[in-house]
């Protein structure tokens, strides 16, 4: 008898260490399961209208402002604002109105602000680096080309200081950057001789030696940065 019952017991625990570990199962799993990832960082987007400068804010900016994100680069932002104020001299003759869109995105600080101003300072460099027209290149590794929105924007952050980065490209070479201030004190800036010289003179570059020869003079200039040796 005792062993039957014995049996019986045997057989009852068994029974419940099998229940147990059906109830523990799940309890076991639940804890083992791994957390639900972080949700994915949203990216501010910029929707200037251009694709290119929308692209670069968004892919190497992840989506943070460039003139606007601190009071050094509002500073240069403005400097673009004054320089574009006197842009039809360097064959940009939206200057003006661009310059006025600049000092609006200043007061409005937003991202689609700061990609207004981007669009301004490349439409600025571009017309600084178009073709001279009625000039032939015997390499065409010479001639002037207009930088992309990466190229001209990645250059402003690559700079020390974008405030001197904004004034050097502006200035060009101290020759064009000469005429051009004589030129609008002079009141001449729409004269087409002006703006003819200022076009040849976009050729030449800011540093480095450089032969220059004046046709009207009959003379020839050696350069190094800019200035006659």
């Amino acid at each position: 008898m005792r062993g039957k019952a014995t049996k019986v017991a045997r057989h009852f625990l068994i029974a419940a260490a099998l229940a147990g570990a059906v109830f523990a199962a799940p309890v076991d799993a639940r804890k083992k399961a791994p957390p639900p990832p972080p949700p994915a960082p949203v990216i501010p987007q910029a929707h200037s209208g251009d694709a290119a400068i929308d692209a670069f804010y968004f892919y190497d900016r992840s989506g943070t402002p460039i003139w606007l994100r601190d009071d050094a680069g509002r500073q240069a932002a403005a400097k673009v604002a004054e320089i574009l104020d006197r842009a039809p001299i360097d064959g940009l003759i939206e200057g003006p109105a661009l310059a006025a869109t600049v000092r609006s995105a200043i007061a409005g600080g937003t991202l689609n602000d700061d990609a207004a101003i981007s669009i301004a300072w490349l439409k600025y460099v571009r017309a600084l680096k178009a073709p001279v027209s009625g000039v032939q290149f015997g390499d065409a590794h010479l001639m002037l080309a207009q930088p992309t929105a990466k190229q001209a924007l990645s250059e402003l952050l690559a700079a020390p200081s974008m405030l001197v980065h904004v004034s050097q490209v502006a200035a060009v070479n101290p020759l064009y950057s000469t005429i051009r201030e004589q030129a609008l004190a002079s009141g001449l800036a729409s004269d087409p001789r002006v703006r003819a010289t200022l076009d040849r003179l976009r050729l030449l570059p800011a540093t480095g030696k450089v032969i220059l020869v004046d046709v009207a003079s009959a003379q020839l200039w050696m350069l190094e940065n800019g200035q006659p040796m």
